[in-house]
């Protein structure tokens, strides 16, 4: 009977179903005439409905993940580890890269820390005692720490760097390395940039040459913008301009330098009708005519028309080319005598009783010192993200840097082997090796082999001048106590840390063979151990090993987070909620709902609370459009599918560059994923000197103006052959989608989004230090006005109005909601931070209260300098 009925049933069926088929159509989902019924809304393909049923389970794992901050950090290092395994290591650049620096075998080269660490523990403790040691300063006072100190970050609006000063021309290291820990110096002349730099790279380039092709380049540019500005330009600007022109008289014969001048000449013979070009578009054609009279005049294809000699002529051009490239003559005027006017009246000194009325100060950078804490989770670091996220083992700039002139080197089976340091997934390592050269900690013209010799040979023992104590987390067994539980330095060396950390084959006492640059300051050659020429490589190594361990992942907001990932009650009592504790949840709970609905979550993505991380880029917490979200239309691809496909196939890609709906148009526009513009600082040009570029900025020299010219040749241009990065047609750009799709990309004025983690203890907030509380922050995202009191024009889009169902920015929080929000945030806060406790220990250090120095030394006087305990937050 059952068998009877089933077949009934069966026939029934199949009458039912060729009813329906003979009335069918195609469905426009799945293209399958399967009757008056279609497949929900979706741009899901039938082959990915039928190839992945469980896309909402995978959507609420990563949900799940948001939740769980270990777990994030470790599925995002599983995905950054699949993504490296689907890359080829010898790319096209790097093969050329290989061929310029003589490395013959595609067996030389390092892609792993495992190839060249040998004791990790060893190397944490080298990376620890490096960061927070002040004789790395060229003064003998500037740690890393010394931007850092609290809660990883720096409590100063602009950090300081060191005094304006030249490294001494020395060759007695017993000279050059001073007991106090400084470096011999001099007062910084602008001829010292020309000077050094032609000592530095004379052997790798040729300086007659470079001169003619970069005068010939800058005055074609120079053409390039007059013509620009044709209609424009006043008859002040012209008469302007041609007088600069004209302070040079053509000697030389080269064709291509006499073109570029008299092209020139030529648009600036005839009388202009224009009302006149405003200071950020005349000082660039300005700066171009005298960078370029200066070339011809080194390049011997011109003199100077007023000079009293030769010699006159070239010192003079010399200058020039020193002011605009090393860009700090202009940074030292002002400060000496903003400087000396703010301190005189503030400490009641009388500038007067300074020699000759000078007054030297520290330098003074455009922006805050970001947090150490949490940074080694971020792809990319700096506010703009300039340390590339691929380590070369010696500057920040990652495959685009220039040559490196030294070398790393291996020493196998007796041989030397010169090595390709390309290190991925190191972008803490890329950072670590920019400020060791720049301003930030050096005098002008230091190298690596100077900082090396200094710390290995003439450095009493690590940390000689500051407290350890011996219960430190990492440098406790190294400490022989002197004062109750704390010592004075390390009982270990420098070089000892250094064979203890690294494999034996990259770091011998043995001479490496010569790489082709020479000492800076003296023009000498470089004679190199193998552990001096391998420095860089250990240094960013070792540091970012340090910074590994500073993960803050224990605060408050993450016990309720992880009770609402694993679903257990929030409250002791749900019904009332009236215990202090309960009270205490709602307050965070609404602070929450209050951040996600405020798009705040959009950029501060959790876990981390940051953007730009490994965990926003390569997955797992990464944002995608896609069938469960409603504000897709049918047509749009299911990027999540996609994403998940490849990856079940082992391919992990990195989500670099996204696109969003700018206004006014809501166009896609393409910007650099975790990088923002939020209004803070202008992202034009305009007549004063705040305009930042931002992730947008690029390797080149800043024509603007000299003041904001390149603050150190070795800020943007790295360590490597400089003239490998100016002789580029397109300058190397920070930003991923400038490169992908200038036209497109709004990257302009974009700053990679900081953690919120331990928000409490990093005050002053945003890139530029500009505001010194949470309240003073909201302030801004409820009516964002840059530092002109206008909106930028590239300004993220949550930021802005759109009436009249939007009045107010999607970013603007009511008052009433703001204690719960700023609540919630300082509950991020993870208590060993707060109190100093391991990993977040650390030595005893000494920081200038202010950027006064003394005007011989260059260094900051005993009674002007604060010291902080070992451990204090």
């Amino acid at each position: 009977m059952k068998s009877a009925i089933g077949a009934l049933s069966l026939c029934a069926l199949l009458g039912w179903l060729l009813v329906v088929a003979s009335d069918a159509s195609s469905c426009p989902q799945c293209q399958t005439a399967h009757g008056p019924r279609y497949c929900p809304k979706t741009p899901l393909t039938k082959d990915q409905i039928l190839g992945h049923p469980s896309e909402g389970h995978e959507r609420q794992k990563l949900q799940d993940l948001e939740l769980n901050i270990k777990g994030t950090l470790a599925e995002s290092q599983r995905l950054v580890c699949e993504s490296q395994r689907c890359q080829t290591f010898w790319t096209p650049q790097r093969r050329e890269r290989a061929r310029e620096e003589c490395i013959t075998s595609e067996a030389d080269s390092v892609c792993r820390i495992d190839q060249v660490v040998a004791d990790h523990r060893a190397l944490v403790a080298l990376g620890k005692a490096w960061f927070w040691e002040q004789r790395v300063g060229s003064d003998g006072q500037t740690a890393c720490a010394s931007c850092h100190y609290r809660a990883g970050a720096d409590t100063k609006p602009q950090s300081l760097g060191v005094a304006l000063r030249a490294l001494a021309p020395v060759d007695d290291p017993r000279v050059l390395f001073r007991a106090d820990g400084s470096e011999m110096s001099m007062p910084y002349e602008d001829r010292l940039a020309v000077d050094f730099y032609e000592h530095r790279w004379g052997g790798l380039m040729s300086f007659p040459q470079f001169y003619r092709e970069q005068s010939a380049r800058a005055l074609n540019q120079a053409s390039q913008r007059i013509d620009a500005a044709k209609g424009r330009l006043s008859e002040e600007n012209r008469v302007s301009l041609n007088e600069e022109l004209q302070k040079v008289r053509l000697t030389g014969t080269d064709k291509n330098c006499r073109d570029a001048w008299l092209g020139v000449e030529r648009r600036l013979a005839s009388p202009a009708t224009g009302t006149g070009l405003p200071a950020y578009e005349y000082n660039p054609i300005q700066t171009l005519i005298e960078l370029g009279n200066a070339g011809l005049v080194l390049a011997d294809q011109a003199t100077v028309v007023d000079a009293a000699s030769v010699a006159a002529a070239r010192r003079q051009a010399r200058e020039v080319v020193g002011r605009v490239v090393g860009g700090r003559e202009a940074q030292l005027a002002k400060s000496q005598k903003e400087a000396t006017a703010e301190l005189a009246a503030a400490e009641g000194i009388d500038p007067r009783a300074m020699a000759d009325g000078d007054f030297l100060t520290r330098g003074k950078s455009m922006r805050n010192a970001p947090t150490v804490v949490n940074a080694a989770l971020h792809d990319r670091l700096f506010h703009d993200g300039r340390a590339a996220s691929v380590f070369n083992g010696y500057d920040h700039l990652g495959d685009d840097a220039g040559r490196d002139g030294v070398g790393k080197w291996v020493c196998r089976n007796g041989v030397w082997r010169r090595v390709l340091v390309r290190i991925p997934n190191a972008a803490a390592a890329s950072q670590a090796t920019a400020p060791l050269l720049s301003d930030e900690m050096s005098w002008f013209g230091r190298q690596y082999h100077h900082v090396a010799r200094k710390l290995l040979n003439h450095t009493p023992r690590p940390l000689a001048d500051q407290w350890v104590l011996t219960t430190d987390s990492v440098l406790g067994p190294y400490v022989t106590p002197t004062q109750g539980q704390q010592g004075k330095g390390l009982n270990v060396t420098y070089r000892e840390l250094i064979r203890r950390a690294f494999r034996p084959e990259f770091c011998s006492d043995q001479c490496v063979p010569r790489g082709g640059e020479h000492d800076a300051p003296t023009g000498h050659d470089l004679m190199l151990t193998q552990t001096e020429a391998n420095f860089p490589l250990f240094w960013g190594l070792a540091l970012m090993a340090y910074e590994q361990t500073l993960i803050s992942d224990q605060s408050e907001f993450d016990i309720l987070l992880d009770r609402m990932r694993r679903g257990l009650p929030q409250y002791e009592d749900p019904l009332h909620k009236s215990s202090v504790k309960d009270q205490r949840t709602k307050l965070l709970l609404d602070g929450f709902k209050v951040f996600r609905d405020h798009a705040c979550a959009e950029c501060h993505q959790l876990p981390e609370f940051a953007g730009a991380t490994h965990a926003t880029t390569y997955g797992p917490i990464l944002e995608f459009e896609g069938p469960l979200d409603p504000i897709n239309a049918d047509n749009e691809t299911n990027e999540f599918v996609n994403w998940m496909r490849r990856r079940n196939q082992g391919c992990v890609e990195p989500v670099l560059v996204e696109a969003m709906p700018f206004r006014p148009n809501l166009a896609p526009r393409l910007y650099d994923s975790g990088f923002y513009n939020l209004g803070v600082t202008p992202d034009t040009p305009g007549d004063d000197l705040l305009f930042d570029p931002g992730n947008a900025g690029e390797v080149r020299v800043d024509l603007q103006n000299e003041g904001k010219a390149i603050q150190s040749i070795s800020t943007r241009f790295g360590q490597g052959l400089f003239n490998d990065l100016l002789k580029r047609q397109v300058p190397v750009t920070y930003s991923l989608s400038r490169r992908h799709d200038p036209a497109r990309s709004v990257a302009m004025g974009g700053f990679k989004t900081g953690t919120l983690r331990n928000i409490a203890l990093t005050a002053p907030y945003f890139h530029d230090g500009g505001e010194d509380s949470l309240e003073r922050v909201m302030d801004h995202y409820d009516n964002p006005l840059n530092d002109r009191g206008v909106t930028n024009a590239f300004i993220h889009p949550a930021l802005l109005p759109d009436p009249p169902l939007q009045p107010n920015p999607m970013t603007s929080v009511p008052s009433g909601q703001r204690p719960a929000v700023i609540e919630m945030m300082k509950s991020l806060t993870d208590p060993r931070v707060a109190r100093g406790l391991p990993p977040f220990d650390h030595p005893s250090l000494s920081i200038p209260k202010n950027a006064r120095v003394n005007t011989t030394t260059g260094r900051t006087d005993a009674a002007n300098l604060l010291a902080i305990p070992p451990n204090q937050p």
